[in-house]
């Protein structure tokens, strides 16, 4: 029994050792490659950082410290966990952009944030928002790297890139045994019309107790 997850194996130890016990072999091989964006910060005051990835949060890091008096938010649990390596997190949202945005937006009301994203990023979070009160940061860009990947039992998919880098050599399971969080599943509804099992987050528990409740062929 196979189970593919689109992150990189040194970042799915703890899934392979958990489904390991259950018989289960994990094929884990992300199919995305991100490089930095040389970036310049914008001359306003900055009120908030607001991260929706973990690779903005490194790609970002590795050129700006934070600055003082800026509160950094996160979109869910997984990315916070890596921003907190760089200071404290002062919003975590539930890793839903929909619900995240009006949150956020509420938190924040008229303050200035900056949002350091991917170059095509979707931008779901400040889409909408006065430009006035935000600035987009593109921070690093993502290429495809895609890879044949073996039949598997259940997909797990952590992002529409990915997903688009599976569909450039693979193909969807006709019996809709994926797994993605919510934006990466309204990805794969847009592409197939099939809605994927949604996660709240990547976390291996989280991860495992889907892939159990997945409906047996």
């Amino acid at each position: 029994m196979k189970v593919f997850i689109s992150k990189a194996p040194s970042e799915s130890v703890k899934l392979t050792q958990a489904l390991g016990q259950k018989d289960v072999e994990l094929v884990s091989q992300s199919l995305i490659q991100t490089s930095a964006i040389a970036f310049e910060m914008p001359r306003h005051r900055i009120d908030w950082l607001f991260f929706s990835s973990k690779n903005a949060v490194r790609h970002f890091f590795k050129a700006v410290h934070v600055p003082a008096g800026v509160k950094l938010g996160a979109i869910g649990n997984g990315t916070a966990g890596e921003l907190s390596k760089f200071g404290r997190v002062d919003y975590v949202g539930n890793g839903d952009p929909i619900s995240v945005k009006a949150e956020f937006a509420s938190l924040v009301g008229s303050e200035f944030v900056v949002f350091p994203v991917a170059e095509a990023s979707l931008k779901t979070i400040q889409r909408d928002w006065p430009p006035e009160n935000h600035a987009n940061v593109f921070c690093y860009r993502t290429m495809s790297k895609p890879r044949i990947i073996p039949a598997c039992v259940a997909y797990v998919f952590t992002s529409p890139s990915n997903v688009n880098s599976f569909l450039s050599c693979n193909k969807l399971p006709v019996d809709g045994k994926m797994l993605a969080g919510p934006t990466t599943s309204r990805h794969i509804s847009s592409l197939t019309g099939v809605y994927p099992h949604v996660l709240k987050d990547y976390e291996v528990s989280t991860i495992c107790e889907a892939i159990f409740s997945l409906p047996k062929s």
